[in-house]
């Protein structure tokens, strides 16, 4: 499939090579895990510092679940 490179995102590389798929989903390493236990961690002393922001995001995620749901009825 062409690509227009006039019309493609800014950013966006385009290439004509077709990439192969993965043969099977890879187990993350021990690297990863660490990286996603310290984006864990930070995430929950954010929470702990701010708890007012955490609940008035909950709040709006909640609103807007509810709003979408009502309209899906």
């Amino acid at each position: 499939m062409a690509v227009d490179p006039v019309l493609a995102a800014p950013g966006t590389v385009i290439s004509n090579k077709v990439l192969p798929l993965p043969q099977a989903n890879q187990a993350p390493d021990f690297g990863t895990h660490k990286l996603y236990v310290k984006k864990l961690d930070q995430y929950l002393q954010d929470v702990e510092s701010h708890p007012r922001e955490f609940e008035t995001a909950v709040a709006a995620r909640r609103a807007t679940f509810n709003h979408f749901s009502k309209m899906m009825l």
